[in-house]
């Protein structure tokens, strides 16, 4: 008995406009984390998404249309969980800043989000995708963390300096143990259960012992002034 002829082809679905973009999407961030940047040929994720090349290009206009597409729902993802770690407007002491940034720090080394930015890094800018919005929204997020960070509960704010390097080293160390994860497993120096979260609060302990012998010298004796004058009998003031 003679056997069905094997085309290769996908199995193409019938989609709405929305579902169509949407398995796009989902085929070529697929393929970025697999594959970085060579992966994002739009033959391969449109055989991903299971769709023809020119169906592709009929949804996104081009290449570049899809990545530009890509960038937006990525970092849409990043921002809204950027969004959810910063919800809490007060000053907080040290343990819900510690929690803050372990929870930060997890979501900047993930897969999805580590790839972004290595891709908004290294790539060189490109006509026809804008990452006008994405840098001006970031950048918000990122003053509003450096808010979060620098206000504490029953102390003087830190200095900015102080502040801002912190910043820079929590999210360097995230976004770095995210894109050089599968080479820091080679080398042994991450790969037990645990590690990363654990790095994580080793980070955030670290910028915390940074947050608590940073209270500015001034400000310590004026608290040590107001001390001793709270010990003092008033005739003696």
């Amino acid at each position: 008995m003679s056997k069905p002829a094997v085309t290769g082809r996908t199995k193409r679905l019938r989609r709405s406009p929305a579902e169509a973009r949407a398995a796009v999407l989902d085929a070529a961030r697929a393929r970025l984390l697999a594959h970085g940047l060579e992966g994002l040929k739009i033959t391969a994720v449109a055989r991903d998404a299971g769709m023809s090349h020119a169906t592709l290009i009929h949804h996104f206009g081009s290449s570049l249309g899809m990545r530009d597409a890509l960038i937006e729902s990525m970092t849409a993802e990043l921002l809204a969980e950027f969004v959810a770690v910063l919800d809490d407007e007060a000053p907080m002491p040290s343990e819900r800043l510690a929690a803050m940034l372990v929870k930060l720090f997890a979501t900047l080394s993930d897969d999805r989000h580590a790839q972004l930015f290595a891709w908004l890094t290294v790539e060189p800018p490109q006509p026809g995708i804008d990452t006008g919005d994405y840098d001006r929204t970031t950048r918000d997020l990122l003053a509003l963390l450096l808010d979060r960070v620098r206000r504490r509960d029953g102390a003087p704010p830190l200095d900015a300096d102080i502040t801002r390097f912190g910043v820079v080293l929590a999210v360097t160390s995230a976004v770095g143990l995210g894109m050089a994860r599968p080479w820091l497993s080679r080398m042994g120096l991450l790969g037990e259960p645990g590690d990363i979260p654990r790095f994580a609060a080793w980070v955030s302990e670290l910028l915390e012992s940074r947050r608590q012998l940073a209270t500015p010298s001034s400000a310590r004796n004026a608290s040590r002034s107001s001390i001793g004058n709270e010990q003092l009998k008033p005739e003696q003031r």
